[in-house]
């Protein structure tokens, strides 16, 4: 299946190509058509024209056709709904909704995904956009007699490359995309979205600071940044005052940038608890040199830019080049939206009174889906066993996901290539249970006389409400016990081990060293005490 991701920016369109077989991924194709240069957006019979100039320069044809809405044409609102059932889920979402968007209901289209779920809630990242600006934008491909099935948005495009083929080595971590007039910003954990946005910074403004501060065209403004364009890091010497002013005017016109991420980083550390581990870079304005440094020195968070060749080979006739790397994100995020195995994080307005009736770059491509269709259908009915395997398949493959995440939410460290595997999976829980049962009996059996491990264990209880503590491992050898944990302060610790001092039968209650958690908040402590007669 070949599938075209066709992404409309506001100093280019671009068109990536992928071609899908049932094991790998590659691009075919990409070509990126450039649109005038200005301050304001670019007017729809350019852009229009810019689409068809870029498939022409394709010269292939594709069984899906997939974009993204412009950032700056929806928003984004982070719902939590007290039950986990889809049905109840698209009966109550609207309700919730209303006093959020400021359109009349019948006025807005609206899509989400299901982030994540704990227990009977689950957290709803929705997407909802004013039904003209929707006509207004699917009419831009209707001029270019182009007809996407499929269309997302920038944060879930960005969200795709996450998806197939690309292993985060963090558990929370942050994908920025830095356009030419927004930048698109979302925070993903555990491969699931957290956070989506669209900031309304990049190139441009560093062009127009440029064009401002030096009395230029915003056309000489722009080459200038693209061939010239740099930012000197902190402690950097051997420089002129002229170079320090150039960086600080490119400082300066990404700093709305800087500071709304920033804010973005610091309330989602606030609200979770988690800090964001890396952040990768893509976007025409990621090319500017040093911005990786200084971003990382701005935010504190390692950063790097978005390697996607090694995990889609490009064609022969994919200049497979740095900038082409950075460039085909946000287009090949878009094509990524029509793959199966995305479907669960699917955000799709191509529906009710804007679902696509054909597919397709024109007629005779149509025509062609067709037959290919009919083909398809005839090979699955001579085939009825093959296909019926290849479903049964993957619904083998959710079952074993769905085990996986329960089994790290049990077994936090159980490496990856274990869930990977059932037998050995099986075995390795078999092994936790094992050890889990003779540590329980150790504990009942090495129990100081006539204090039992329950009674411990009770004791340590009553040391613990009202303090947030966690016990992480108890250890007994005869009379001796070794408590360790974390706890949110070392005032939580002071008190729990007061709490053990109060405890008739413990005595020489000993506090250990007192370490930082790697979260950077939480602190991990120890404490040894004796178990009197």
């Amino acid at each position: 299946m070949r599938i075209l991701g066709i992404d409309i920016g506001s100093r280019s369109v671009k068109a990536a190509l992928l071609e899908s077989t049932f094991r790998s991924q590659k691009i075919v194709a990409f070509v990126e058509q450039f649109l005038p240069l200005s301050e304001s957006p670019p007017p729809p019979d350019v852009i229009s024209g810019a689409l068809s100039s870029a498939l022409f320069a394709l010269k292939g044809s594709a069984d899906r056709i997939t974009t993204a809405l412009p950032g700056d044409l929806v928003s984004h609102r982070v719902i939590e709904l007290p039950f986990t059932d889809r049905r109840k889920i698209d009966q109550t979402l609207l309700f919730e909704l209303e006093d959020l968007v400021p359109f009349p209901l019948d006025e807005v289209s609206v899509d989400y995904i299901v982030a994540s779920t704990e227990g009977k809630t689950s957290r709803i990242i929705t997407t909802h956009i004013y039904k003209e600006n929707l006509k207004n934008f699917i009419a831009l491909f209707q001029r270019a007699d182009i007809n996407p099935d499929l269309i997302t948005t920038e944060p879930h495009a960005l969200f795709n490359l996450s998806l197939i083929n690309f292993e985060i080595p963090v558990r929370t971590a942050a994908m920025l995309d830095i356009g030419h007039r927004r930048s698109t910003f979302c925070i993903l954990h555990d491969n699931h979205l957290e956070i989506a946005r669209s900031i309304l910074c990049g190139g441009l403004n560093i062009a127009a600071d440029i064009s401002h501060a030096y009395r230029i065209s915003l056309e000489e403004a722009e080459a200038v940044k693209i061939e010239r364009g740099f930012i000197l890091g902190e402690g950097v010497t051997d420089v002129t005052e002229e170079q320090v002013h150039f960086s600080d005017v490119i400082k300066n016109a990404l700093s709305p940038l800087v500071r709304e991420i920033n804010q973005t980083l610091v309330a989602y550390r606030a609200k979770t608890k988690r800090t964001v581990d890396l952040v990768y870079l893509s976007g025409g304005t990621s090319l500017l040199r040093n911005i990786q440094t200084h971003l990382q020195e701005e935010w504190g968070v390692k950063t790097q830019a978005t390697r996607l060749f090694q995990l889609y080979p490009p064609g022969p006739g994919v200049s497979a080049t740095y900038e082409t790397e950075v460039r085909i994100a946000s287009s090949l995020g878009d094509a990524i939206a029509a793959l199966g195995q995305v479907r669960p994080y699917h955000i799709n307005f191509r529906k009710g009174e804007f679902s696509a009736r054909k597919t397709g770059i024109s007629s005779v491509a149509r025509y062609k889906h067709l037959l290919i269709a009919g083909g398809i259908i005839a090979m699955l009915i001579s085939f009825d066993i093959g296909a019926k395997y290849f479903f049964l398949r993957q619904d083998l493959q959710k079952i074993q996901s769905k085990i996986g995440a329960l089994v790290t939410q049990i077994f936090p460290e159980t490496p990856k290539h274990i869930l990977a595997a059932p037998p050995k999976l099986k075995a390795y829980i078999g092994q936790h249970i094992s050890d889990q049962q003779l540590a329980i009996k150790e504990l009942s059996e090495t129990a100081a006389p006539g204090r039992r491990a329950i009674e411990v264990l009770g004791s340590l209880s009553e040391s613990l409400p009202g303090l947030e503590v966690k016990i992480d491992e108890m250890a007994l050898a005869g009379k001796k016990v070794k408590v360790s944990g974390t706890a949110e302060s070392i005032s939580a610790i002071e008190s729990f081990a007061k709490g053990l001092e109060q405890v008739k039968f413990f005595a020489n209650v000993k506090k250990g060293e007192v370490a930082t958690a790697a979260d950077g908040v939480n602190r991990i402590f120890s404490i040894t005490l004796d178990v009197a007669d």
